[in-house]
């Protein structure tokens, strides 16, 4: 009799988390249309911004306009206040505060956060502000999970599985990468997860790839030149890795450093995002169009179309610069 009803629970007790997986899984295919969605809005809400400040500023033979050096610092000035008075959260570069969310708070993000978000990343790259679209729409996405987790009322265990899940949708629907954004949100965001948690974080970045294909038509980021690779370029591709793993380690340690530099600073934080701006428009006015305003993207084209310089030691001279403007 007791062994009947041992079984009998267990039985109940699987079935019952069956349907629980089937809920999430729902919710992560729900996740996964508002990643894609977000992401779409996300980068037309970019493009919209950069009409309205760059739309004729540069003339074949005179070169940008001087007013290109205000247009970060304009930008700047706009989202301070937003992310002092609003949501000061969507500070940084998104997911280190991804992270604090699932480890402080149980992956309970404002529901505001996900919609500031796209509004102040756009202004600020849009504007010309040297910044990337990986970290705001991986916190984009994160919130959109948050989001529909706290509208169905989920547990703290699977809030934090959603929230992982918008990571992936968002990644996955910006860059068309659907297995790029779920391992880069099982790795880096969760770090901890097991296989049952992979199928809703997979089915929602598949789906978010899906909803922003279906509407942005994919294609790739960089158009690769032809070039002919011969057995003395492989010998530089050893000697590149070690500079890079280098120069990659470099560049976190500036990051950090730069970041305390200005939370030391006795400014108004709401003058900040203005301040690194001037930095951004004075660069970039000088090396307009080689990616050191915005994510960066039209600068790697550009250096992928030129012709190779007669002094070799001008293109390297220039590549040295554009790397380290851009790390400032």
């Amino acid at each position: 009799m007791n062994r009947d009803r041992k079984v009998g629970e267990g039985f109940i007790k699987k079935l019952s988390e069956t349907y629980r997986w089937a809920y999430i899984d729902f919710l992560a295919i729900l996740i996964g249309l508002a990643g894609g969605a977000g992401a779409i809005a996300f980068r037309d809400a970019i493009e919209f911004v950069h009409g309205i400040f760059f739309s004729g500023v540069y003339q074949e033979g005179i070169g940008p306009s001087h007013y290109v050096i205000l247009f970060p610092i304009i930008g700047g000035l706009i989202v301070g206040p937003i992310v002092s008075i609003l949501a000061p959260e969507a500070k940084g570069h998104g997911v280190p505060q991804i992270i604090e969310s699932l480890l402080v708070s149980g992956g309970q993000i404002r529901k505001r956060v996900g919609f500031l978000l796209i509004l102040s990343s756009a202004v600020i790259i849009g504007s010309g502000g040297s910044a990337g679209r990986e970290g705001p729409i991986a916190q984009i996405g994160a919130s959109f999970g948050s989001l529909i987790g706290q509208i169905f009322r989920i547990g703290s265990r699977d809030l934090k599985l959603l929230t992982v899940c918008g990571v992936a949708a968002g990644i996955a629907g910006t860059f068309n990468a659907p297995m790029g954004g779920a391992i880069f949100s099982m790795e880096v965001v969760a770090r901890r997860f097991s296989s049952y948690d992979s199928v809703p974080i997979l089915m929602a970045a598949v789906v978010g790839a899906a909803v922003a294909g279906a509407i942005i038509s994919p294609a790739p980021a960089f158009a690769n030149p032809e070039f002919a690779f011969s057995t003395a370029d492989l010998a530089l591709c050893f000697l590149l890795g070690p500079i890079f793993g280098i120069l990659a380690f470099s560049w976190v340690r500036i990051f950090y450093l730069v970041e305390d530099f200005f939370e030391a600073l006795k400014v108004p934080k709401m003058a900040k995002p203005a301040l690194g701006g001037t930095v951004a428009g004075i660069s970039g006015y000088y090396l307009f169009g080689y990616g050191i305003m915005g994510v960066g993207y039209d600068g790697i084209t550009r250096i992928f179309e030129m012709q190779s310089f007669s002094n070799p030691v001008d293109m390297i001279m220039l590549l040295v610069a554009l790397g380290l403007l851009k790390i400032l």
